[in-house]
């Protein structure tokens, strides 16, 4: 074997298709779990024979439909599909990415930051609520206000 042990895969360490693999040593003496196993094998085998489709067969995906996104979205989608294309899906993608980093990172950010800012800070003069009153009396020579 050219690779170690522990860099195959599971299917890798599978038997050959069609290859009647020994049962386990730790059922070997139990009659009726040794028939179950080979049973059960023989099931999973016909199972998974089951699910491959012919080309001819109808592949059904399914899609809830007329939900309210479509009545909201379908316009807009519709209006970008040609771009959308044109770019090969590039444009639907960049905005499924957008909105995941908007929903995950910039909005959550944000939303602490103002609660910080406006709810949590004791800072005093960290929000400016109102100018203090200047009175022309207060004006050095150079005319600064104090």
């Amino acid at each position: 074997m050219a690779n170690p042990k522990h860099s195959l895969s599971r299917v890798d360490l599978r038997p050959a298709a069609g290859a009647e693999p020994a049962v386990p040593a730790w059922a070997k003496d139990d009659y009726v779990l040794s028939r179950w196993i080979k049973e059960e094998r023989a099931r999973r085998r016909r199972f998974l024979a089951d699910q491959v489709l012919e080309h001819r067969e109808p592949r059904i995906h399914y899609r809830p439909q007329n939900t309210i996104g479509d009545r909201i979205f379908g316009p807009i989608r519709n209006a970008f599909k040609p771009l959308d294309v044109a770019t090969g899906g590039r444009l639907f993608r960049g905005w499924l990415h957008t909105k995941k980093y908007l929903v995950l990172l910039v909005i959550p950010a944000w939303t602490a930051h103002y609660f910080v800012k406006y709810h949590v800070a004791t800072k005093p003069h960290g929000i400016v609520t109102e100018k203090s009153a200047v009175f022309p009396a207060k004006t050095d020579h150079a005319g600064h206000h104090h």
